[in-house]
């Protein structure tokens, strides 16, 4: 069975916390704070930072769950009309998050995040942020992770929700979806804020329907 292990309090009061926050520390700070492992790995067309927050050994029979956190989409712009140089966020909301949960956990760095630059150019964080191409590397970061585990818990924030939908059909032991205020419909998400079509991403709205075997929680 899977173990959800964060009640719905705790996300409650993180994300007030989250609200009232005007300071965020830097993220290896943050890591270092809680004890993580920094890793830097390669997926497919992209490198990825990780932030483990306990041993995890390859090859062994680990067996039961493991978390997995998706971090939303950061600064990709620095205004509207100006392109960031770097998208990393300033408040990790999801780092944070996995301070509180006692199982095995994994933070999946998107590609070119953490001033990862090889293969990086603003499209993968603009328009194809949630592109076939960036899919297909974060899911091979976690296939190499998980295949000692029984099954996979997805935990986006925002953008973070979209991919968390669209990678759960490309992992099989995905078992539970957990999403906070997650861009599941793109399309309807840039027109109600006026923003410019992200060309090239895929929506989560529009694809196939999930397995009902995979549970699914999202809160707004």
């Amino acid at each position: 069975m899977t173990s959800v292990t964060l009640p719905l309090h705790l996300l409650i009061t993180l994300l007030v916390f989250q609200v009232g926050c005007s300071h965020t520390p830097n993220p290896d700070l943050l890591a270092k704070e809680w004890g993580y492992q920094k890793k830097t790995v390669k997926g497919i067309l992209f490198q990825h930072t990780l932030f483990i927050n306990k041993v995890i050994k390859i090859g062994k029979d680990t067996g039961n769950s493991i978390h997995i956190y998706l971090e939303g989409d950061g600064r990709p712009w620095r205004t509207p009309t100006h392109i960031a140089l770097d998208p990393t966020p300033r408040n990790p909301l999801m780092l944070k998050l996995m301070a509180l949960d006692n199982n095995q956990a994994i933070y999946l760095g998107r590609p070119c995040y953490f001033e990862l630059s090889p293969a990086c150019s603003p499209i993968w964080w603009t328009f194809k942020r949630y592109s076939e191409e960036v899919l297909d590397s974060m899911a091979a970061v976690v296939e190499r992770y998980t295949r000692d585990y029984d099954s996979i818990v997805l935990m986006g924030h925002s953008g973070g929700g979209a991919l968390a939908m669209l990678l759960a059909e490309r992992l099989p032991k995905t078992s539970a979806i957990i999403t906070l205020a997650g861009n599941l419909d793109i399309e309807a998400w840039t027109k109600h804020h006026r923003y410019t079509q992200l060309t090239g991403s895929l929506n989560p709205a529009s694809q196939p329907p999930l397995s009902k075997t995979i549970r699914q929680y999202h809160y707004l």
